[in-house]
């Protein structure tokens, strides 16, 4: 049985940050992950200036992949339209290539194993292939991985995407076409990426939003090849309980970390990750507690997405279009609303 002082299971954004940080430290550790690099990955692909600005924090560059810079937007909410300028870009990746080039960067064949998590016992991991012996678990497994199972019970936004070979001239936000989220068009350098986020209705009502969203703004999609998938909705409940006896950290979606107004995660991902990977290092160099050292080190984030919460409430209540107005209106809330999105 093979032994490490940390294991990594999920190599998206949260556990590449991880195990660049274990990397950099000298710390004996190992990367899971249920699929081989690169494989494909739902998302709309934005990179928030705090993204870039953590990639470059970890060390890992973009200049290997496609990207498409966005500075102007198009807002729309019921009967309103405005044109606006970003504070900072939103730097466009195809989600594919983003995580195979951080996994390349970082994690090299010795580190890594192909495999599916099916159980933990102690301080032994379980997959299909074999048992590992860890004193630090990290899970960054997604909001369906195995870690589910810690944190049951918790709200999820559906999402719904299609890839067009036309390419939009500007990033679309439209918050008048589904209820309780945001469809939106992202530009990328090959096509754009259209698709739209709730907390409410079904798949089928959901595809039928969301060719109506496309037929709006100029697109025409087939709704055959339209793909759903689910992000966490941030709760501080779960939050708190990210840590699971000292010794096992939740990440990333795995911990719900994803912003309620704009469903942004990468950044959540990238800085929850790089914590985790602080917080176990510092545990096994100076024996610190692992839990209070890592809700320590992202208590800033947890701020964060608790005001997001809140904003959430305005943002897609029954009086959208009044607090929209308003924030479009008002030079200092459209500055903040922009910050949330871009």
């Amino acid at each position: 049985m093979e032994k490490f002082d940390v294991i990594v299971v999920g190599c998206g954004p949260a556990g590449v940050a991880a195990c660049k940080v274990l990397k950099d430290s000298g710390i004996s550790f190992c990367a899971i992950d249920r699929s081989s690099f690169p494989r494909e990955k739902l998302c709309g692909g934005g990179l928030t200036h705090r993204s870039v600005s953590m990639l470059n924090k970890l060390g890992l560059s973009l200049s290997g992949i496609q990207t498409r810079s966005c500075r102007e937007a198009v807002v729309f909410a019921r009967g309103v339209k405005k044109d606006v300028t970003l504070e900072n870009p939103v730097v466009m990746v195809e989600r594919v290539d983003f995580d195979s080039s951080n996994f390349s960067q970082v994690i090299d064949a010795d580190h890594f194993r192909c495999e599916s998590v099916t159980g933990v016992d102690g301080n032994i991991l379980a997959t299909d292939k074999g048992n590992y012996e860890f004193r630090y678990l990290i899970f960054a497994d997604g909001v369906n991985g195995f870690s589910r199972k810690y944190n049951p019970g918790r709200e999820r936004f559906f999402c719904v995407e299609f890839n067009s070979d036309r390419i939009s001239e500007k990033l679309v936000v439209d918050f008048s076409a589904v209820e309780g989220g945001y469809g939106w068009l992202f530009p990328k350098a090959s096509h754009t990426n259209i698709g739209l986020g709730g907390r409410k209705g079904k798949t089928r009502e959901y595809k039928k939003k969301l060719c109506d969203f496309a037929l709006k703004h100029g697109f025409e999609i087939d709704e055959s090849k339209i793909r759903g998938y689910h992000i966490p909705l941030f709760s501080k409940k779960i939050y708190r309980k990210s840590v699971i006896d000292g010794k096992i950290v939740l990440t990333g979606d795995a911990a719900g970390l994803t912003d309620a107004c704009s469903g942004e995660g990468i950044y959540y991902a990238l800085a929850s990750g790089y914590y985790a990977g602080k917080a176990v290092a510092k545990a096994i160099k100076e024996g610190a507690d692992v839990e209070s050292t890592y809700l320590g080190y992202t208590r800033r984030l947890c701020k964060s997405l608790s005001k997001r919460l809140l904003v959430n409430r305005m943002l897609y209540s029954g009086s959208q279009r009044f607090y929209i107005r308003l924030a479009l209106g008002n030079r200092y809330l459209l500055r903040y609303v922009m910050r949330v999105f871009s």
